[in-house]
């Protein structure tokens, strides 16, 4: 991992700021927003979430939380044409944001689009996990992953509602998973990431033997 195995690297010669430093409040910050990649502005100010799309999320977050803060990508580089950067350049990039996290108190991730949720959850749809938490282990810390829909998209797709209602039917989503969010994360317990023992895992061999364990199992355990 690291910059000698990613493509981006040939980016350096145009991009203002190679390797964008975080951003926030990195003293005292306690939530990571990570978002994708630095778009065209962001790359120019050498700042996070200081384009079009996070300037709308900054909007839309509680002003209060604003200050518990740090912005940060999963690539840092601004990929040719803003494109989406590819999973070997975040598997590359992945050794800096493991250092970023160790360095700093982080309680929370609040995941912003569907690049970051790749880096921890492969496969995973944004579309369908949006606002549910999960535990992600990042070198010797585990903390909850909040995935949230990217601001891009409701862009995309009609931007923010008017004073008509007319606007992206995103929006109201992403308001509310922010707004879910923020009401909440002071409220989770700490997150743990349970590996069973192999020793304590139970395989059936036929299906009568599936039935005679099922059967033998407390209903309150299976939820019935």
């Amino acid at each position: 991992r690291g910059c000698e195995h990613c493509s981006l690297r040939d980016n350096w010669s145009w991009l203002a700021t190679p390797r964008m430093p975080r951003s926030g409040n990195t003293r005292d910050g306690d939530i990571l927003v990570l978002g994708e990649a630095p778009d065209e502005e962001e790359d120019k100010h050498g700042v996070a979430f200081v384009g079009t799309t996070g300037s709308m999320l900054r909007r839309i977050i509680p002003g209060r939380d604003l200050d518990r803060l740090i912005f940060q990508n999963t690539v840092r580089c601004r990929p040719r044409d803003n494109a989406s950067p590819s999973i070997r350049d975040a598997h590359a990039c992945s050794i800096f944001l493991e250092e970023d996290i160790e360095q700093l108190n982080i309680k929370a991730i609040l995941g912003v689009g569907s690049v970051p949720l790749a880096r921890f959850f492969p496969g995973a749809q944004i579309s369908r996990v949006h606002g549910t938490r999960f535990p992600v282990r990042v070198g010797s810390k585990t903390l909850w992953y909040y995935p949230i829909l990217h601001p891009s998209y409701v862009a995309r797709t009609g931007g923010e509602t008017d004073r008509r209602g007319f606007g992206s039917a995103a929006y109201p989503i992403l308001k509310s998973d922010l707004k879910a969010f923020f009401q909440n994360v002071d409220k989770w317990r700490e997150p743990t990431i349970w590996k069973p023992d192999p020793n304590d895992v139970l395989m059936p061999e036929s299906e009568d033997e599936a039935r005679e364990m099922i059967a033998a199992m407390d209903p309150g355990e299976l939820g019935i």
